[in-house]
């Protein structure tokens, strides 16, 4: 049986989230896996995802890159990257193809709420943004640009001036 020592370590190589394949590369395979699961060392995220449990060195962006390294962040997301928003998230809002599977954004944590565009209209407006979280060492994602994440929220920016 492998110590949490050395799991921690190789979740650490691959920034806190795993794939299946990945837990093979590393030599640990699905009877491995049942047993981390059921002493409580691992947990599943999503099919074939996997982090450690009680695992604080690393964020929900971290964790939202692994799973979705294609997505762009968008909307109140964007914003409060951008730091133009200070409300806490409720939910982390991805702009993602549309011919993306549909389920693979159904999770319990963290919470996503995908937009689907066309792909043409994906690239249109992105930047790669540095997200200033100590714990990923100032992660690189995909963003869009202030200008595009403007004109997306003007329905809701309207609001909340109008209150």
């Amino acid at each position: 049986m492998i110590s949490a020592k050395q799991l921690a370590l190789i979740f650490s190589k691959h920034g806190g989230v795993m794939t299946t394949v990945q837990l093979h590369d590393a030599k640990l395979y699905y009877a491995d896996i049942q047993t981390l699961m059921q002493n409580g060392m691992i947990e599943r995220i999503k099919r074939g995802y996997y982090r450690l449990v009680n695992e604080t060195d690393y964020s929900e962006a971290s964790m939202i890159h692994q799973l979705f390294p294609e997505a762009l962040l968008c909307m109140d997301t964007a914003l409060f990257y951008h730091k133009y928003s200070d409300r806490t998230l409720a939910a982390w809002h991805i702009a993602v193809d549309k011919n993306a599977r549909k389920t693979r954004y159904n999770l319990d944590y963290p919470a996503i709420k995908p937009y689907y565009w066309e792909e043409k209209l994906l690239h249109i407006g992105q930047s790669i943004s540095v997200i200033d979280d100590c714990r990923t060492n100032n992660l690189r994602m995909i963003c869009f640009k202030l200008e595009r994440i403007l004109l997306m929220c003007k329905e809701t920016i309207m609001l909340d001036i109008l209150q």
